[in-house]
């Protein structure tokens, strides 16, 4: 990317990657893109029981919240469909989308702030996180407070012996 990004500044934007094997001009065998994005913006969205939408924006290189930036809702035409402007604490409130429909259905947040810009899905059920296989009840602290507490977990329940074991550790 380095030929796409100024020097006098520091890099950002949004680039589709493509990765292939090429030898003597010539592609070989399988290849893959991806969407990156360079920004020093963090945006975080949550959705409230009554379908609202808190935003929280900062800055990832500084820590702390970015007020003024201007976060759009992004509708299925590719045009913002609602804009609103965070407050001191880089937050701000966004009603109830269900009633865009058709070309305003809200496919992304979008939070820009100077020549800086950052995108969220709206919805993308492949990030979704489902706590209903977790026990999300909490640890409660007895004894130590300097103790250290981990928690093996593996992608499956039992193994045949000579199988390989895939873990994680937290």
């Amino acid at each position: 990317l380095a030929g796409h990004l100024h020097k006098s500044q520091t890099p950002k934007g949004i680039f589709m990657v493509k990765a292939t094997i090429v030898h003597a001009d010539k592609s070989l065998g399988p290849s893959d893109q991806r969407l990156v994005m360079v920004t020093d913006l963090g945006l975080l969205v949550k959705e409230t029981q009554s379908r609202t939408h808190e935003v929280f924006v900062q800055n990832m290189r500084s820590g702390l919240s970015v007020k003024t930036a201007q976060v759009d809702v992004i509708g299925r035409n590719g045009l913002s469909v609602l804009s609103v402007t965070t407050d001191v604490e880089g937050h701000v409130v966004i009603p109830d989308l269900k009633d865009f429909k058709a070309e305003k259905e809200p496919i992304a947040f979008s939070v820009r702030m100077g020549s800086d810009q950052a995108f969220l899905p709206f919805r993308n059920s492949k990030q979704d996180l489902s706590y209903s296989r977790f026990d999300v009840g909490g640890l409660y602290e007895f004894g130590l407070s300097e103790q250290i507490n981990a928690m093996l977990f593996s992608d499956r329940g039992i193994y045949r012996p000579g199988e390989s074991v895939n873990v994680g550790l937290l």
